[in-house]
Order: structure tokens, then C-alpha cells, then sequence
């Protein structure tokens, strides 16, 4: 999660970098996906926030488990991009939303999850 409150997550399925702003409820509306690509974005086995960076690990795991990995292929990445960039015009876009929005925190005494 970013300092501003802004968790990045891997869509594994999707090749691809989701989104969700926690000031705001955990709901469809409030995710995004902020990057995909299925090229370099395979199968990414570990995602890191820093600083105003996030980093990803991918690996053309597909190919290893069907013991067809290509020798002459890139076939692990280090990816590293800019959180500002990748939020851009998204969901998770601070600039784009009030700066006053509070935490979201589901009461304790109700049951009721949206």
C-alpha cells in the first residue's frame, strides 16, 4: 500500500496491476486496473511498493511447469514503474478526488458488509 492509501495488487489471471483507493468502500466501482500487459506482466509472483515506485517480479511460469521453457526467450522480469503514472486518469487517482475523504471503516456494530 502507498503512503496515500492506495493498494496495488497483482490481477495474476489478467496480466495485470489493479488498483483500489482505501478512502474510499471496497466496492467494484472504486477498483481499476492501472497496467496489463501479456508479455511482461506474466505471472507476477511478488509485487512491492517503494517509495513512489512499485516494483514486480514475472516469470513465464506456464512454460516451467510444461517443461517447455524457451532458452532464447526473456523469461523472468524485474519490472519497476512510477505510482504516480500508473494512477494516472485511474480510479485510485488522489488528485481526481476530494483530499478530506476519511478512512473507510465498516462500523463494529453492523453486520452489514457492501
Amino acid at each position: 500500500m502507498t503512503d496515500s492509501g492506495v493498494l496495488l495488487y497483482s490481477l495474476v489471471e489478467q496480466n495485470a496491476i489493479g488498483c483500489w483507493n482505501s478512502h474510499l468502500p471496497f466496492r467494484k466501482q472504486n477498483l481499476d486496473i492501472v497496467a496489463k500487459d501479456d508479455i511482461t506482466l506474466q505471472f507476477q509472483s511478488g509485487l512491492k511498493v517503494y517509495g513512489n515506485h512499485i516494483w514486480t517480479l514475472s516469470s513465464r511460469l506456464q512454460n516451467y511447469i510444461v517443461d517447455e521453457v524457451p532458452e532464447n526467450e526473456v523469461n523472468y522480469r524485474i519490472n519497476v514503474g512510477r505510482i504516480s503514472d500508473l494512477l494516472r486518469h485511474s480510479r485510485c487517482d488522489l488528485r481526481q478526488r476530494p483530499t478530506d475523504l476519511p478512512s473507510f471503516i465498516y462500523p463494529s456494530h453492523s453486520s452489514q458488509r457492501p
